[in-house]
């Protein structure tokens, strides 16, 4: 585990749905998963949902967010979007993908 200064950001792990850190104690530090470790160097995009792309390279569509009504079953403070063509908060389309 890396020792260091960590930010908690408004992203989560595309890999387990954990929430991503940014480390602020080095310049150019990274993003680490609080949940699964997993470590990048460059953009958060990089280990996050909203980076999400197929091989093409073409945009998935989905971008983290806060959630706006947690609930007792669906609590979570970050939650992935898929946006839909309109492209507005109120005619996006939930993608729940519950924490492990």
């Amino acid at each position: 585990m890396t020792v260091g200064f960590y930010r908690i950001t408004d992203h989560i792990c595309r890999e387990c749905r954990g929430r991503i850190l940014e480390r602020v104690d080095v310049p150019g530090g990274g993003f680490r998963c609080s949940n699964c470790g997993a470590t990048v160097t460059k953009a958060v995009e990089e280990l996050c949902a909203c980076g999400m792309r197929i091989e093409s390279a073409a945009d998935l569509g989905f971008r983290c967010e806060p959630n706006p009504e947690p609930t007792f079953k669906f609590p979570h403070e970050i939650i992935v979007r898929k946006r839909t063509p309109e492209d507005t908060a109120a005619a996006t389309k939930q993608i729940a993908i519950p924490l492990r």
